[in-house]
């Protein structure tokens, strides 16, 4: 129990920060995933992408759709 507050104050306000910091992380995630799809991207539109590009691409809009889904979640 925190100190002044009630045991259910106490945990409303910790699974408020554990929230928070999930969300935090998340939105950290999703901007190494943005800065990961660049090349990748930059190869698609220039023409000269490979079959590993594309599937790079794919798997980093997969993670980027599950943690948005996530996020929504947690609002």
């Amino acid at each position: 129990m925190l100190p002044g507050r009630t045991k259910v104050e106490g945990d409303t306000l910790r699974a408020t920060e554990a929230r928070e910091r999930e969300r935090a992380e998340i939105q950290v995630r999703l901007a190494v995933l943005d800065a990961q799809s660049a090349r990748p991207l930059r190869a698609i539109i220039a023409g000269t992408a490979t079959d590993e590009d594309k599937e790079k691409l794919s798997k980093l809009e997969a993670e980027s759709k599950r943690l948005r889904d996530r996020l929504n979640e947690l609002k």
